[in-house]
């Protein structure tokens, strides 16, 4: 571990890696970040099963990053820092709907923040950002979708104000779908 605290120190990195959060910027993601973004998604336990990160990246990250930029309705939103370019991302959805007497609700989804940028308040930076942007939108509510496996992130989340006991969100897995018939 010395070695690679000399090494950044070297690189005039700092160990941990250390974030001026004024230095920070939010903003849509553009094409040549999807590297990176599908870099986090894939980079956890739970990611590392259902990504394929490899280079060049599949197509059918590509088609999918083509339509969430071309709807209004969706951002993909990438963190941006200096000393490494993209350092969080998550995808934020604007659902119309008749409930919250018509008011559209913002849905939250894959929310990273790269391994060595953790614990320094990126995350809740990210959360701020999105509730912010929501209320412009004039949203009613935020649903946030995570995994029943990531307890670190529910009790983050919890701390946050959202609400595990709300409701219930269900998934239906397509590809095992006709499996389970």
């Amino acid at each position: 571990m010395e070695w690679l605290k000399t090494l950044m120190s070297w690189l005039k990195l700092e160990w941990p890696m250390q974030i001026n959060k004024d230095q920070l910027e939010f903003r849509k993601a553009k094409p040549e970040d999807l590297e990176e973004i599908v870099s986090l998604l894939a980079d956890d336990f739970l990611g590392g099963k259902r990504e394929k990160f490899k280079i060049p990246l599949p197509k059918d990250y590509v088609l999918a990053f083509e339509a969430i930029n071309k709807s209004p309705d969706n951002l993909l939103i990438v963190v941006d820092h200096p000393q490494k370019k993209v350092i969080g991302t998550m995808q934020l959805i604007f659902i119309p709907g008749l409930s919250y007497q018509g008011r559209s609700k913002a849905k939250i989804e894959a929310v990273r923040v790269n391994k060595n940028f953790r614990s320094q308040g990126i995350g809740k930076m990210m959360m701020d950002w999105a509730v912010t942007k929501a209320k412009k939108q004039g949203c009613g509510a935020i649903q946030l979708v995570t995994s029943i496996e990531r307890k670190d992130t529910h009790k983050f989340y919890h701390r946050f104000g959202f609400e595990s006991e709300s409701l219930i969100a269900m998934e239906l897995n397509l590809e095992r779908h006709e499996a389970i018939r």
